[in-house]
C-alpha cells in the first residue's frame, strides 16, 4: 500500500498532501473511488477510507470534498511527462516542487513519487504549485512544536492580563479596526480606558464593530483578553471614516483633527490589504497593495505628526511576509519600478511582501525623524492570524476552493487566534518599558524584539525610500507633505 496511516501524519501538509494523496490513489488503483471519465464524484471522499488518506479528524468533509475534487481536477489537466515536471517547475514553483520532493522522496519510491508528481502539479497563473504551498510550503513540513513565528507562540494569550494597565487619558487612533487585528486591538486598549478611535473605510461597518465592542467589553466574565478597567461602565470609542486608497480621505481625516485640536498619543498603522489577484490601483494611481500598505499609511503619519503628543508613539503592522516564507526565494526591492508599473511585473505575493518590507523601513526612518519629540515607533508582525486579511489569498477558478480549504483547514491547527497576533501591538503600543530611544524603530514580534530580514536591516534603504515615497506623494497631491495641512 502506496500511502499508509504513518505516512503524512497530520497536520503536516495536510492540504498539500490531499491534492498529493489524490493523485497517489489515482496512481495505485484506487481511481474508480475517485474519478470516473477523467472526474471526481462529489461524493467520493464520503467513499474514501480516511484513515488511508490521512485526514485529520477535524477536517470538514464537505469543505475537503471540494477541495479535492478541483484537486484532482487540476491533476488531470497538468498531466505530463516525468521529464516536464521539472521544466513546469518554474519561478517560486521551482523552490515549492524541491521541498516537496526532498521531503516526499524519504517516504516514497522514485517511481512511485513521479507518478503523484504528474498529478500534484498544475499549470495556470498561479504557478505549478497551488497557491497555498506558494505561500508557505516548508510550514506545511514542520510540526508546530518547531515554535516557529508563521505561527507564533500559543502560550501568548496568557500574557494578556500582563498588559493591563490604566490607560485613562489617553488617546489611541487604530486604522481598520471594523475586524481582525485592528478590531481586537482597539478593544483591548478601551477596556483599559483609553479613548480609542476607529479609523474605518466604512461607516456602516464601523459602527457595527463600535456595537460589538461596547457589548464584549461588559461581559462578565469577559470571553477573551483584559477585564474591562474597574471603575468603567463603558468603553470608550469613537469613529473616523478613512479610505487609506485615498489620497484626499487621508487628508481630510488629519485635517478634521487638526481642526478639533484634538491630540493624539498613539498611531497605530493597523490598516491593510493582502493578495490582490491582478494589479488594481488606488484612486491615486497606486498599485493598491503598496498604495494602502505603504503610502496611505505614510501619508497619514506624516500629516498627524502635529495632532501628537510628545512621547508618543507610531506603530505600523508589517508581516513575516517582508522576507518570503521559509523555502522560498527572498523579497527584492526594484527601486526603478516600487508602482509595479512595468508591464507585466505584477506578482501579488511580490507586492504584498515588498508593501510589508516598506513599513519596517518607514518605522526606521520614522524614529529617527521623530527623535526630538521622543516619538518612539515599532514595525509588528502578528504571525499568520486567522483574519479577513487572508481573504484575497484565493486563486485562479480551479485553485480557489483549494486554497480557500486550506486556509480553513489551516486555521483549525495552526493559525494564532486574532488576540493572540494582536498582543504583540498592544504591548507596543502600551509597554512602559517600551519608551527608550534605543528600542525606536525596532522589528517585534510574538511579544519581543525579533530580527527581520537581511535587506530590512540594510541603512541605505529607509532613507532612499523615504525620499521616494515623499516624492512620489508630492507629484500625486499636487504639493509638497508639509504644505498639505498648514
Amino acid at each position: 500500500m502506496l500511502l499508509g496511516s504513518n505516512l503524512f501524519q497530520p497536520p503536516k501538509g495536510f492540504l498539500g498532501f490531499a491534492l498529493v494523496e489524490c493523485g497517489a490513489a489515482r496512481s495505485t488503483g484506487c481511481a474508480s473511488r475517485l474519478i470516473e471519465d477523467e472526474r471526481c464524484r462529489v461524493q467520493a471522499l464520503q467513499q474514501c477510507d480516511h484513515e488511508r488518506f490521512c485526514l485529520p479528524p477535524w477536517a470538514h468533509l464537505r469543505v475537503l470534498e471540494n477541495a479535492i475534487v478541483k484537486a484532482v481536477e487540476a491533476g488531470a489537466e497538468g498531466l505530463t511527462s516525468s521529464g516536464s515536471c521539472a521544466r513546469l517547475a518554474s519561478g517560486r514553483g521551482q523552490e515549492c516542487l524541491r521541498l516537496l520532493t526532498s521531503y516526499a522522496q524519504q517516504h516514497l519510491q522514485d517511481g512511485e513519487w513521479r507518478r503523484i508528481l504528474r498529478l500534484a502539479i498544475v499549470k495556470g497563473d498561479e504557478g505549478p504549485i497551488c497557491a497555498i504551498l506558494q505561500v508557505c510550503p516548508k510550514l506545511l513540513l514542520q510540526s508546530r512544536s518547531a515554535g516557529m513565528g508563521w505561527f507564533g507562540d500559543s502560550k501568548a494569550t496568557r500574557k494578556a492580563k500582563s498588559l493591563r494597565q490604566d490607560l485613562r487619558g489617553k488617546h489611541f487612533i487604530v486604522t481598520g479596526a471594523n475586524t481582525g487585528l485592528g478590531y481586537v486591538t482597539a478593544r483591548e486598549l478601551a477596556k483599559m480606558g483609553a479613548k480609542v478611535t476607529l479609523a474605518c473605510r466604512s461607516a456602516e461597518r464601523g459602527q457595527q464593530a463600535i456595537d460589538k465592542m461596547k457589548a464584549e467589553a461588559l461581559e462578565k466574565p469577559v470571553k477573551e483578553g483584559v477585564d474591562l478597567l474597574d471603575g468603567l461602565t463603558e468603553v470608550d470609542v469613537r469613529l473616523e471614516v478613512l479610505d487609506l486608497g485615498s489620497l484626499q480621505s487621508v487628508v481630510a481625516f488629519a485635517q478634521r483633527f487638526k481642526a478639533s485640536g484634538t491630540k493624539v498619543d498613539v498611531l497605530v498603522n493597523n490598516a491593510g490589504i493582502f493578495g490582490v489577484p491582478n494589479r488594481r490601483e488606488t484612486a491615486d494611481g497606486l498599485e493598491m497593495q503598496i498604495g494602502v500598505n505603504h503610502f496611505g499609511g505614510h501619508l497619514l503619519t506624516r500629516l498627524m505628526e502635529p495632532s501628537m503628543n510628545d512621547g508618543g508613539r507610531v506603530l505600523f503592522l508589517s508581516s513575516l511576509a517582508h522576507s518570503r516564507p521559509p523555502g522560498m526565494p527572498k523579497t527584492t526591492w526594484d527601486w526603478d519600478n516600487v508602482n509595479f508599473d512595468k508591464p507585466k511585473t505584477y506578482d501579488r505575493l511580490s507586492a504584498y511582501c515588498r508593501s510589508k518590507l516598506a513599513n519596517i523601513w518607514d518605522a526606521k526612518e520614522f524614529a529617527k525623524r521623530l527623535a526630538a519629540r521622543s516619538i518612539n515607533t515599532y514595525a509588528v508582525q502578528p504571525g499568520l492570524v486567522k483574519t479577513e486579511i487572508h481573504r484575497g489569498i484565493g486563486g485562479g477558478k480551479l485553485m480557489m476552493p483549494i486554497v480557500n480549504a486550506g486556509y480553513v483547514a489551516l486555521g483549525w491547527v495552526w493559525l494564532k487566534g486574532p488576540l493572540d497576533g494582536a498582543l504583540t501591538t498592544v504591548r507596543c503600543a502600551v509597554d512602559p518599558s517600551l519608551a527608550g530611544p534605543e528600542l525606536s524603530g525596532k522589528y517585534w514580534g510574538n511579544m519581543k524584539e525579533e530580527t527581520p530580514s537581511e535587506l530590512a536591516l540594510d541603512p541605505a534603504n529607509p532613507p532612499r525610500l523615504w525620499e521616494v515615497t515623499e516624492s512620489v506623494l508630492e507629484e500625486k497631491l499636487g504639493k509638497r507633505v508639509d504644505d498639505v495641512v498648514p
